[in-house]
């Protein structure tokens, strides 16, 4: 049974919006993709600052560079996954 919250029922309401967003996908990709393509003619040759190996250690490397510098976690990075392979 469909849950009703300010005479709306919730389960028609969560199909609509679903409905709407998959209409607007092709046009919100087509967007996307413009919007890469320009960024990749401006910034050919461009590599994050973050050393990596693995995804895994980019994403570690991204997490601490919130709290740091990106230099300070280059340096750390690789004694970090040195650690997690050991063990």
């Amino acid at each position: 049974m469909a849950r009703r919250i300010h005479g709306i029922c919730c389960e028609t309401s969560q199909k609509r919006s679903a409905s709407r967003a998959l209409e607007r996908l092709p046009s919100v990709r087509r967007a996307f993709t413009k919007i890469l393509r320009r960024l990749d003619n401006m910034y050919p040759d461009v590599k994050p600052p973050l050393y990596h190996r693995t995804p895994w250690e980019l994403l570690v490397a991204t997490i601490l560079s919130a709290q740091s510098t990106d230099k300070l976690v280059n340096s750390v990075t690789p004694v970090c996954s040195r650690n997690i392979d050991d063990s």
